[in-house]
């Protein structure tokens, strides 16, 4: 079953749903010919092997025209929701989307790293590396309704940043930074995984996505804004632990 949707752009599913149909109709017609021709040209009803191509088979030549169209069409399609996706992601057109309806946009930096997730936030003054900037590890908070702009790199290995229910996967690459955006719509908590094989504690390497209604947010990013503690406790009770726990687990396993 498909995970519960929590943005409301639906290309990714609409692509799913044309690549999943599609292969199920040239599967069905593939192995009606197979059987067909199974049957057909078998050894007991032709004793004698045919040296040419039966003229009914050449017409089948319809399906090779078919499935080329159909293949454009699905590579039409993907370009037009993927590269609105990850080509239109610079911060003028997140912010025209934004403007349109009236909603927020939300800055983070994602960093991966054996085996846990860290989170950047600007802090209230909008600005990167300043005494306000909030770290985060592994619970990526986020509001309701909102445009989220997220920068992902690494810090050791290649990662993968996972969040199926927005639809959204990413490598990130040490040394690189790469922009997806989405949008927020379902209030509540949401897997964060990593889908690229990372070292021996790549299963343990799972975040949370908790979306918060509009008044929750700010009086968290309020909270968390006025305490130097609160901003870097979560890194140094979740990341550092999980750190020190999956370094511990390595040596037990050497």
């Amino acid at each position: 079953m498909r995970p519960l949707r929590a943005t409301d752009y639906p290309g990714i599913d609409l692509s799913i749903d044309i690549v999943l149909w599609g292969i199920v109709i040239v599967g069905i017609f593939s192995f009606i010919i197979l059987a067909y021709g199974l049957w057909r040209f078998s050894a007991k009803r032709n004793p004698v092997a045919s040296r040419t191509i039966p003229p009914a088979f050449r017409r089948l030549v319809f399906l090779d025209i078919a499935v080329l169209i159909f293949d454009i069409v699905l590579l039409a399609v993907n370009i037009y929701f993927w590269a609105d996706l990850f080509i239109e992601n610079d911060d003028a057109s997140i912010q025209e989307r934004a403007a349109a309806e009236n909603a927020e946009v939300v800055y983070v930096k994602a960093i991966g790293r054996q085996f846990f997730w860290t989170f950047l936030y600007p802090g209230p003054d909008g600005q990167w590396n300043t005494n306000d900037d909030i770290i985060r590890g592994n619970t990526l908070v986020l509001p309701a309704n909102a445009y989220v702009a997220v920068d992902i790199t690494a810090n050791d290995v290649l990662h993968s940043f996972f969040l199926p229910n927005f639809r959204i996967k990413y490598d990130a690459i040490p040394g690189i930074n790469t922009r997806v955006w989405f949008k927020t719509t379902r209030e509540g908590k949401y897997e964060i995984a990593c889908a690229e094989l990372c070292g021996a504690g790549h299963y343990k390497m799972r975040g949370e996505v908790e979306v918060l209604s509009q008044k929750n947010y700010q009086e968290w990013l309020q909270q968390v804004s006025g305490n130097s503690y609160l901003r870097y406790a979560s890194l140094t009770t979740q990341g550092e632990s999980t750190l020190h726990n999956n370094e511990q687990n390595s040596e037990e396993t050497e």
